[in-house]
């Protein structure tokens, strides 16, 4: 008997990656969640940005990817795009067609 989940949800991304660390995932969709977390200094910083760096430094062996969906901000889409790839994001999007081209893409694979 092998449990399935359908979909879960978690409101920080301490609890996220918690259980990312106990059971396997075939995808993680995250919002980039500005300002929402602190780091062990205190610092505000992205909700993504957490729960990318920890699965990191937990080095999680069964790591799904992860999608990084964030609202459609000129200004700051690009350069978050840019830090969430380098910390190891499947992708960040901001526009529902490349989100589930996205999905597509992790599944087609």
């Amino acid at each position: 008997y092998r449990r399935q989940r359908q979909m879960c949800i978690r409101d920080s991304p301490w609890t996220a990656v918690e259980l990312l660390g106990q059971d396997n995932f075939h995808l993680v969709i995250s919002h980039w969640g500005h300002g929402l977390s602190t780091n062990e200094g205190g610092e505000n910083r992205a909700n993504a940005v957490t729960l990318l760096e920890n699965i990191r430094t937990l080095k999680i062996e069964h790591q799904a990817p992860i999608i990084v969906f964030a609202a459609p901000d000129p200004e700051y889409a690009v350069y978050n795009r840019k830090i969430a790839l380098s910390l190891g994001a499947f992708e960040y999007t901001w526009t529902f067609e490349d989100l589930f081209a996205s999905i597509e893409k992790v599944f087609a694979n």
